[in-house]
Parts: C-alpha cells; structure tokens; sequence
C-alpha cells in the first residue's frame, strides 16, 4: 500500500490496508523525477505509532476507506511535504494517481520498482453505479457518496496501489510541480486494472475532509 504524507507526522491511506501487520512507513529520497525509484540508500524508515480508521469504515463495502497513520516522528529533514491534502468543491476533470503497484493486470505481476503515474479521467458516481458485465458482475448501487471513480482504457491503478494519491493537477507534471496539486482521492479497489467496463474506485477525500 501507498499513502500520502500531509502534515509533519500524518500519512493519509487506505483503511483497508493491513497497516498493523507493518511496523515502519517507508520513504524514498530523490532530487527529480528520473531519479524516483526504490533505493535502499535512499530511504527511511519511520516507525507507526498509531493507526485510526475513519469511524464509518465497512470492511465490506469498502465506505469510508480512510486511514491516518500516526508517526513517531518527522521524515521532513529527509522528504519534502508537498501539495495540499484537502479537496475542494469543485468537479476534477484530469487526475493523476502515483504509486508502486504491479504494472500487470490479474495479480500476475510484481510491484513496480520505481514510482508510476497514471492520467486517469473523472467519472461521475451516477454513472459509475451503471457499470455492468452481468447480472452478477455490476457495480449497480455500491458507489456511494464517499467514492469516487476514474478510468481510462489504457492505464489505471492497480495491486499494490492502494492508500495512495490521486491528485487534481493544476500545472503541467505531477512529479514537477508538487506544490500546485490537490489530493482528491485515496486509492481503494476495483474490478479489474485499466478494465474497459469498470472504472477504478477511490475514497473521495472531500467526504472525510472534516474528519482528517
């Protein structure tokens, strides 16, 4: 799973991530953008102290997928916190998702070793709830106010890339111009990865904003 740091000792992630089974959150050093990948050398590990899930979390449904991840201290002498971690009421049209998940579909690949972007494009619920394969296969009635969907037909989020950032970019790259993006949404599931019927489903983070 991924998360996004948003004040000196917060991440913000996914609920449904099994954070207890993990005792550090790690964070990874780097200068530009080509040089974001995973590095021993470059990394610190911080101890959690303390988790706590939204309290309207359904471990069934997946509402209110939200977690904070309290750390025993700062990493920011090492990583910068960039951007902004609220959602602003307005419809975001052009989203990024980053994160270390497999690049493969199905659960057959392997966690990417070095940092993805994905452009996902914003997808109303009224019409994610109209998502259908069968009778059985639908998503008919379980987006609820608290989510919100993206999808594109040739890149997404996948295994691995849970409890991590999508973004509403204001300027031109997400890795570039940090400082100018908005944290929209907290990766949370999905029938497939990039699945031409099913969009990807995340936390809308504006829901929760009073209570982060």
């Amino acid at each position: 799973c991924g998360g996004t740091l948003i004040s000196p000792t917060i991440v913000l992630a996914a609920a449904h991530c099994e954070i207890s089974l993990v005792s550090d959150a790690v964070f990874q050093r780097y200068y530009h953008p080509s040089e974001v990948g995973i590095n021993p050398s470059k990394e610190i590990r911080i101890p959690v102290k303390e988790e706590i899930k939204h309290p309207n979390y359904n471990r069934r449904t997946l509402e209110n997928d939200v977690m904070l991840l309290i750390l025993e201290k700062s990493p920011n002498d090492y990583v910068r916190n960039k951007g902004q971690s609220s959602s602003p009421n307005q419809t975001p049209l052009k989203l990024t998702a980053l994160g270390w998940g497999h690049t493969v579909s199905g659960g057959k690949g392997q966690p990417s070793d070095t940092l993805q972007e994905a452009r996902l494009n914003y997808v109303y619920n009224s019409e994610c709830n109209k998502a259908q394969e069968s009778n059985l296969v639908n998503y008919d009635g379980r987006i609820s106010p608290d989510m919100m969907c993206t999808w594109h037909s040739q890149q997404d989020t996948c295994h691995g890339d849970s409890g991590g950032p999508i973004v509403l970019e204001n300027l031109a790259s997400i890795l570039e111009n940090a400082n100018d993006n908005t944290d929209m949404g907290i990766v949370s599931w999905g029938e497939d990865c990039a699945d031409a019927i099913f969009p990807g489903v995340a936390s809308r983070v504006s829901e929760s904003y009073e209570w982060i």
